[in-house]
């Protein structure tokens, strides 16, 4: 069996196997905000909005044998400084393919994508617990740049 990562821009055609990845990446994000939200209509909302703006915002997934193990997402966004910055909203690899670099190579896809594009800056964010996702985001040079609270009101 061949592992080698596949890297695509998002089509209709994968939209159940990104559905169910995306469901699944809620569900984890609860381990660390329980407040989460894991409906189908979020889901789609997010779908939606990754596939939308299509000279703005990206979506690619990465496959193995043709099946979807993982995606990322990012879109343009202006930081307080108004620097344009290119910002991946999401990152998932599923359970079985973690440790195994491919998370690394969507994050390196996503980067040279934003760069060819003519940004000079890439954002990402992460729940202060998720020690995994920070730590590979300092590994591949994410710095800290800011923080942001939450409150439940």
């Amino acid at each position: 069996m061949n592992n080698k990562l596949e890297i695509i821009k998002y089509t209709p055609k994968y939209s159940k196997a990104l559905k169910t990845l995306i469901k699944e990446f809620q569900i984890q994000e609860k381990q660390y905000y329980k407040e989460r939200e894991t409906s189908d209509q979020k889901i789609n909302y997010l779908l939606k909005e990754a596939t939308s703006k299509t000279d703005q915002s990206i979506l690619f997934l990465g496959l193995i044998n043709n099946n979807v193990i993982g995606y990322t997402a990012g879109f343009r966004e202006e930081n307080e400084n108004k620097l344009p910055c290119y910002y991946i909203n999401d990152l998932f690899i599923t359970k079985p393919y973690r440790k195994k670099g491919y998370g690394t190579h969507l994050l390196k896809h996503i980067s040279s994508y934003a760069k060819e594009k003519g940004y000079k800056y890439l954002g990402i964010g992460v729940l202060h617990n998720n020690t995994k996702a920070l730590e590979l985001y300092k590994k591949i040079g994410f710095k800290n740049y800011g923080i942001e609270l939450m409150k439940k009101i």
